[in-house]
């Protein structure tokens, strides 16, 4: 075994504090991250308020690809339902 895998398998769990924990539940640093990879990319001229409407954008998008996902649910219960009540 190389001595990097070692360091690995004999490294020390620390405890996750209730903040971290919070935050990796929502993904917020995965979209934190998202966010300033474009800014980054796009350079405004005011980053943080170029930041703030892409959360606010990205926020509305994660809410309408929800309710569709919502949507093709209802719709795909239906149509088993159909197909079950309608089946001999």
């Amino acid at each position: 075994m190389s001595k990097k895998g070692a360091a690995t398998t004999t490294a020390k769990k620390w405890p996750i504090h209730s903040d971290v924990a919070y935050v990796e539940q929502f993904d917020v640093g995965e979209v934190i991250c998202k966010g300033l990879a474009v800014v980054a990319r796009t350079r405004p001229g005011n980053p943080v308020e170029y930041l703030a409407q892409w959360l606010l954008a990205y926020q509305r998008e994660a809410q309408a690809q929800k309710q569709v996902s919502s949507l093709f649910h209802i719709k795909d219960r239906w149509t088993q339902l159909h197909r079950s009540a309608s089946s001999p």
